[in-house]
């Protein structure tokens, strides 16, 4: 029963991890290409915060920035 426990919240970590990793690559994507399109240079952000929400719920938040890259 303990295995099918861990397996399945290693699979689930495992999920929202990809999510969240495709999110941060979106947001990402969407900066260069916003920034090409003014001619402006990228400005710095001091800190990304990416939430994953299920039912209202907050699921995961994981912020990144200056010192946690």
């Amino acid at each position: 029963m303990e295995a099918i426990v861990f397996g399945f919240l290693a699979y689930f970590g495992s999920e929202v991890g990809e999510f969240t990793h495709k999110q941060y690559d979106e947001h990402i994507k969407c900066r260069i290409e916003v920034c090409e399109k003014q001619g402006e240079q990228e400005e710095t952000v001091d800190t990304i915060t990416i939430k994953i929400e299920h039912n209202g719920e907050v699921v995961s938040e994981t912020q990144l920035g200056e010192g946690n890259e």
